[in-house]
């Protein structure tokens, strides 16, 4: 997004209330917005927020089956559809989703029978989640912050594939 539409988005949000209530608000809106390519200063953004998460482990939770060594792959190469999302998240799709935390992968891996977790290396550039950032800078401006200041907000991160290091549940 850039400087205009953030301004906008901003403008037309809840004039009250915390994360959640701008959650409820920016979510549908970035969701919307998520297969445009990130600005060069939200690529620099987000190469910063990845920076600050370097030497942690990374985690999947993902379908069970895998072992050490197997590559994950994106939804959109493999046609798989663990979750049931159908067509409604297809922008998600072209993704590998990654997160510092366990707790966070161990939550996905329950969405769905079927599924577990594993330690993996991510393969290629790690990004914010392009919808979770855009969220998460426009609450930021909102409340004249950096968003720095929020990094143990940030969970779900992309890849486009990961190595399988450790099976975990």
């Amino acid at each position: 997004m850039n400087r205009k539409q953030r301004r906008a988005a901003v403008a037309m949000g809840p004039k009250s209330g915390g994360l959640k209530e701008w959650a409820a608000y920016l979510n549908p809106l970035c969701d919307r917005l998520y297969n445009h390519p990130l600005t060069p200063s939200e690529l620099v953004l987000s190469a910063k927020i990845v920076a600050a998460f370097a030497g942690r482990s990374w985690y999947h939770g993902g379908a069970i089956g895998r072992a050490v060594g197997d590559l994950l792959l994106p939804a959109s190469e493999t046609g798989a559809d663990p979750r049931n999302n159908g067509d409604r998240v297809l922008w998600r799709r072209d993704f590998v989703y990654i997160t510092d935390d366990l707790d966070t992968a161990i939550l996905y891996a329950k969405k769905a029978p079927g599924l577990t977790v594993y330690r993996v290396q991510p393969v290629g550039t790690v990004q914010v989640d392009p919808a979770h950032l855009r969220a998460m800078r426009l609450y930021a401006e909102r409340e004249k912050k950096s968003v720095h200041k929020h990094l143990q907000i940030f969970r779900q991160f992309t890849c486009r594939r990961a190595e399988v290091l450790e099976v975990l549940a």
